[in-house]
């Protein structure tokens, strides 16, 4: 029999595994069009045609499970019946008297349905389908023909370019020019882009693409085309060994005899050790190795810094074949021009209009609280965010785009308030001295210049390479120094991240906050510190009791005081612009007698600081603020702000609370008579008031609400509980029913 097509080679070994599993003495045309009603291109075929695929199927399923003999003991394998022999001989004469030697599906099914009485010949009947339908029918297409590894595994630039799919590149006419001139050589003409992630890498083999395509580059480039390398679908399904270096192999064989073709590799460091099985293997990176130093294949390939140094370095036989051009992040006000030139594209996108100052507030607010991301990446997110949100929330509206909804994108995607992100703090900042000192007491000085320092960076008058502030708490243990670090998170709705520094007396600490050396346990997972502020850049960092760590720690805060920058076990660098650092301790404090309510003995906080602290750290510090001791009558403030904080979770229970004034009193003169300082006064309400309220609500006359009085008789003190208004009306009338 004469050649036939792939599909038909592929159909008739189906059919013979098909009859082999269902253990039939003989192959059959049955089994051969039970397979075609199961192909996708052949389904397609005869739906043109009005075949019921379904019902075609069971009938043929139908006679197979009926008719055909199973295999007996003597037989190896099915062997072909009367009916499917006649076909194969009636097709060798069509071959001969037929324009096309090579046979497809569809020659077989006009052969069989002219020349064989078969069960499948009723089959196609009954629907209507006979030789001339098929004759009459487009032919499918030919399975023998080729396609191009280029359409396959690469997307031409220049296709792209002139459907007008590629956004405008500006501001990148330096790098454009730079990798013209290395494309330009005779050999190694090979132009490599390194730079950070979303600084433009791509956009400049676009660009360069665009400019082809509009007549604006040297006579020499004029008419090459640029095709982006897809190695995720060279690699995807090659099974076997051998089967992507085949695809690869096939793709540069192509590009090569195109003279006037240039190979754009994105993310070129996944190309070494692809395709190899184990280490020494063939890979990606040793196939294009030849085709590079010969100048014969002309390469432009784009990765980052990182994977620069870490994957491409280390093999210097492929990087040297390459001339390294370093992308760095553009300036805001190239960024500003940038957006301005794409914003057309992404109005037509999402039917929206940007305005001036929308585009503006994209750069500046992406570069103030997206310290991560670099430009213009991040700025053309947030303009592509306000766009999406407009197009989704904003129904029919005919404005444009201002930077309030910038600013409400923005809040959604850091998840911080509005209030926050505004560059107009002034109103925010307005209370916040008088909120602070309501929530911790006799600490106005210290409230009052943690305030006043924020304030300054707010507006703008210290360097933006430090942190918001940073200050050391210095007092007794229980005066206020945590509890003010914690209200001053909540009110500028900032996270809190504490670390306690007794977790860092020994030398090795120090790696639990910046990772672990090269080698070590623990390498690639980072260190504690800089892993809280890369998750969370906008905190209040607060160090509790830092005199405990080891002093080896204490070099870790002179980068983050003076340079708002911490660099971890692996070179990366976290920052700390947007954090409050807050340093506590309590040195001096065992020198000076009673803990907590003393008189000022500032000169002897600053004694013991200078001998643990080093000149360098206290001169980078913004303040160090001293807190005084508590008196009587500010520990009977703090006992006043328990009891309302124990109010509060009576509230939802229906439960009101009223607390004498001698009540206070009596819990601020416990208190003053405890070293720990007002540190006890939540015990001493838990142990005196909530032990007794919790059999009140359990089993008392609280289970349904009601209102319960704290008072003081005899020096001890007692809860008086009173249900419900409607409860004690149902009591008083129970003795009056019958």
């Amino acid at each position: 029999m004469s050649s036939i097509t792939t599909r038909l080679h592929r159909i008739l070994n189906a059919a013979l595994a098909l009859a082999t599993k269902l253990s039939h003495k003989y192959l059959t045309p049955e089994h051969l069009l039970l397979i075609m009603l199961n192909d996708k291109e052949i389904q397609s075929f005869l739906r043109q045609m009005d075949v019921d695929i379904l019902e075609a199927k069971q009938m043929v399923q139908t006679y197979l499970v009926e008719n055909v003999p199973p295999m007996d003991a003597q037989s190896k394998r099915p062997v072909y019946d009367k009916e499917l022999t006649q076909i194969f001989y009636a097709l060798g004469d069509y071959t001969k008297e037929s324009y096309h030697k090579v046979l497809d599906v569809q020659d077989f099914l006009l052969v069989m349905l002219q020349e064989s009485g078969c069960y499948s010949t009723q089959v196609l009947s009954s629907f209507g389908v006979d030789s001339i339908k098929i004759l009459e029918h487009p032919p499918l297409s030919f399975s023998k023909e080729k396609v191009s590894a280029l359409k396959k595994f690469a997307k031409n630039l220049n296709a792209l370019a002139k459907e007008d799919a590629i956004d405008p590149v500006s501001h990148r006419d330096k790098e454009i020019q730079k990798v013209i001139e290395i494309l330009g050589r005779r050999k190694k003409n090979n132009p490599l882009l390194v730079g950070e992630p979303g600084v433009g890498k791509t956009a400049i083999a676009e660009g360069l693409a665009l400019r082809i395509v509009q007549k604006d580059v040297p006579d020499f480039l004029l008419n090459y085309t640029i095709y982006s390398l897809d190695l995720s679908a060279m690699v995807a399904g090659s099974k076997y060994r051998g089967e992507f270096e085949k695809r690869l192999k096939k793709t540069l064989k192509e590009l090569h005899k195109d003279h006037k073709s240039i190979l754009f590799i994105d993310e070129i460091h996944t190309i070494l050790g692809a395709g190899a099985s184990s280490a020494g293997a063939l890979d990606g990176a040793n196939i294009l190795k030849p085709m590079l130093a010969d100048g014969s294949l002309s390469c432009i390939g784009a990765t980052t810094f990182e994977e620069f140094r870490s994957v491409l370095e280390r093999d210097k036989a492929f990087c040297r074949r390459f001339s390294k051009i370093d992308i760095l992040e553009p300036s805001k006000q190239d960024c500003y021009e940038i957006l301005d030139d794409l914003s057309s594209h992404y109005e037509r996108h999402h039917q929206v209009k940007y305005s001036k100052e929308a585009l503006r507030a994209c750069v500046d607010l992406s570069v103030h609280y997206l310290p991560e991301n670099f430009l213009p990446d991040k700025a053309i997110d947030l303009m592509d965010m306000a766009g999406s949100f407009r197009k989704i929330y904003g129904g029919k509206s005919s404005a444009p785009i201002l930077k309030q909804d910038i600013e409400n994108v923005l809040s959604f995607k850091i998840d911080i308030p509005k209030s926050r992100i505004s560059l107009e703090k002034k109103n925010h900042l307005k209370g916040l001295e008088d909120k602070l000192k309501k929530e911790v007491f006799a600490q106005d000085e210290a409230v009052e210049r943690l305030v006043k320092a924020i304030k300054i960076h707010a507006s703008g008058l210290i360097s933006s390479q430090k942190p918001i502030a940073s200050f050391l708490f210095v007092g007794p243990s229980g005066v206020g120094k945590t509890e003010l670090a914690k209200a001053l998170a909540k009110h500028m709705h900032l996270h809190l991240e504490r670390f306690d520094m007794s977790e860092y007396k020994e030398p090795h600490s120090l790696s639990k906050l910046i990772g672990a050396p090269s080698g070590y346990v623990g390498f690639e997972q980072g260190g504690l510190l800089v892993n809280a502020i890369r998750k969370h850049p906008r905190c209040v960092l607060l160090l509790d009791e830092i005199e405990k760590a080891h002093p080896n720690v204490y070099d870790l805060l002179l980068q983050i005081t003076d340079n708002a920058t911490l660099t971890d076990n692996s070179g990366k660098k976290s920052d700390f612009r947007h954090a409050v650092l807050i340093l506590t301790s309590n040195a001096g404090s065992n020198a000076l007698g009673h803990v907590g309510f003393l008189d000022d003995h500032t000169q002897k906080y600053h004694k013991a600081l200078k001998e643990l602290l080093s000149t360098e750290l206290r001169s980078r510090l913004d303040a160090i603020l001293t807190f005084s001791p508590l008196s009587l009558h500010d520990l009977e403030s703090v006992a006043l702000k328990e009891c309302k904080k124990l109010e509060a979770l009576l509230s939802p229970k229906n439960i009101s609370l009223s607390v004498e004034k001698q009540v206070a009193s009596h819990l601020a003169s416990l208190c003053f008579k405890d070293p720990l300082g007002a540190r006890v006064m939540e015990k001493l309400i838990h142990d005196q008031i909530k032990v007794k309220l919790s059999d009140e609500i359990l089993f008392g006359g609280l289970k349904e609400g009601g209102s319960v009085k704290v008072v003081l008789r005899n020096q001890e003190i007692q809860i008086i509980c009173k249900p419900p208004a409607l409860k004690r009306a149902k009591r008083q009338k129970i003795p009056n029913t019958p």
